[in-house]
């Protein structure tokens, strides 16, 4: 043996030392460095049983935390195993393990050589990837998308039902940190698969400048939007996925959906109502959300006009009614905006009252959800007190259902100015504390804060004097 090749012995020793007190001190980097060192000038096929040693035990390290660095390190120990059966069983152990970079290393080596998980490795993975979700904030956004495609892409593969993928990548929406920012295109890709007409999607081709779309074209204009609505609905409504964060993004797509729903041809029938319904229930979360403000509200208001015009005429205040209906039943979601959002459809359903005589013949049943809709705090919910007298007010002035007039002026007008007559009694002994000097910082706040939108209460006194006075020289 020559010095030269003592010397590189020597070299290779010592490299490999330097790999394993890497491999003890568990630090990637310096992995990645004794990796880098050992492999210099030498044939890496001389070490696959140390290679192999030490990804068994990589995959056993967090290592998602520097996913370029360790991902290098793991392709540089994989590229050289020749021993199948060694290389399968790594794979497969990564995958019951759910390392996050080693995976997507190890789904490309399966689909290559054509493996499959069996059903009891797949529910075992399954099982680890809901614990990954759980720990998706300390992970590379990017890498966590990535992640869970390439878990969908082998599962699949794998035998997995179509369910089961649609509800993984569900799931795994509320661990992405912004999902309506950006995506990694491995995880568009099974939302395309998965969940082909999800909310994001629709975000994602309204914001695609390139005239490449990810929404199937190849359904009918009235299909796809059943299909969008029912996501859109799945999707705002889940417990997980949608967040007040996400609020404006979703405004952006529920606007495009309703606006492709105006034009879509022909009117609507009575078994169109449920899903409508349920799809502008669902949108009242998102004028609850950060940064939704009076102007998306008054633009929601013009196109749930529209909407409704969409049904026929007999279906319209049906609509209206269902809708109204179902937001007097929905308490398992508190809505900040509730009362301007039920002070707007009374005021649709009076609009329409001007054009189509059916809303007449609904009055009878529409006022007692008007009357269901109760709230404790004036001050917040004078635009639905109002809307309330405004209606009564039109139906005196069109001089129909003079007992059922009777009966709000006595049921529901009188009780509710009762109730202002009240509350503007309780804050007249909050101005003369204040005037004293009673009041403690927050309470002085608040009650500055009422003092200057008092002007609300005047004019609600004047709408219901007009429409106490319109009722009065109806029924007598």
């Amino acid at each position: 043996m020559d010095s030269m090749e003592v010397d590189n012995e020597e070299n290779v020793c010592r490299s490999a030392h330097r790999l394993s007190k890497a491999l003890d001190r568990r630090d990637i980097g310096d992995v990645c460095v004794a990796l880098e060192d050992l492999l210099e000038g030498t044939n890496a096929d001389h070490f696959e049983d140390i290679f192999s040693a030490a990804l068994n035990e990589i995959i056993t390290w967090e290592i998602s935390k520097a996913p370029e660095t360790s991902e290098l390190v793991l392709r540089r120990l994989m590229d050289p195993l020749k021993n199948g059966v060694k290389m399968r069983q790594i794979c497969e152990k990564i995958l019951r393990m759910q390392t996050v970079v080693a995976t997507r290393i190890a789904v490309e080596v399966m689909k290559r050589e054509n493996w499959k998980l069996s059903m009891e490795a797949v529910q075992e993975a399954l099982k680890k990837i809901v614990g990954t979700m759980r720990e998706a904030g300390s992970i590379d956004p990017t890498e966590f998308e990535r992640h869970i495609a390439a878990n969908a892409d082998i599962l699949k593969a794998s035998g997995a039902p179509p369910h089961v993928l649609t509800k993984l990548i569900a799931d795994s929406i509320v661990s992405l940190q912004r999902p309506d920012r950006h995506i990694a295109p491995d995880f568009v890709q099974q939302l395309v698969l998965n969940c082909p007409f999800h909310p994001l999607l629709v975000l994602h081709d309204l914001r695609n400048t390139f005239e490449v779309f990810c929404i199937q074209r190849v359904v009918s204009p009235f299909h796809r939007f059943h299909l969008e609505v029912d996501q859109f609905n799945e999707f705002v409504n889940s417990k997980n996925g949608y967040r007040s964060s996400l609020a404006t993004s979703m405004l952006f797509v529920f606007e495009n959906i309703c606006n492709r729903l105006i034009h879509l041809e022909g009117q609507f029938e009575t078994e169109e109502i449920e899903r409508i319904a349920d799809f502008w229930l669902a949108a009242f979360r998102i004028f609850d959300g950060d940064s939704i403000g009076l102007q998306e509200t008054s633009r929601a208001i013009k196109l749930l006009e529209a909407t409704t015009e969409k049904f026929d005429v007999a279906r319209r205040p049906l609509f209206l009614k269902r809708l109204l209906h179902k937001m007097s039943l929905k308490k398992e979601v508190e809505l900040g905006l509730e009362a301007q959002i039920v002070a707007a459809i009374i005021t649709v359903f009076k609009q329409q009252m001007y054009d189509c005589n059916y809303f007449y013949e609904e009055l009878g049943s529409f006022w007692p959800l008007c009357a269901r809709m109760k709230y404790d705090d004036v001050h917040y919910a004078i635009v639905y007190f109002s809307a309330v007298f405004v209606l009564a007010k039109a139906m005196a002035a069109f001089r129909v259902k003079k007992e059922l007039c009777r009966v709000v002026y006595e049921t529901v007008m009188k009780p509710m100015n009762e109730q202002i007559a009240d509350y503007l009694r309780v804050e007249e002994i909050g101005r003369k504390k204040q005037a004293s000097g009673e009041l403690n910082f927050q309470q002085q706040f608040i009650q500055d804060q009422k003092e200057a939108q008092a002007g609300q209460f005047t004019i609600i006194e004047c709408t219901y004097k007009d429409a106490e006075q319109s009722i009065l020289d109806f029924i007598n």
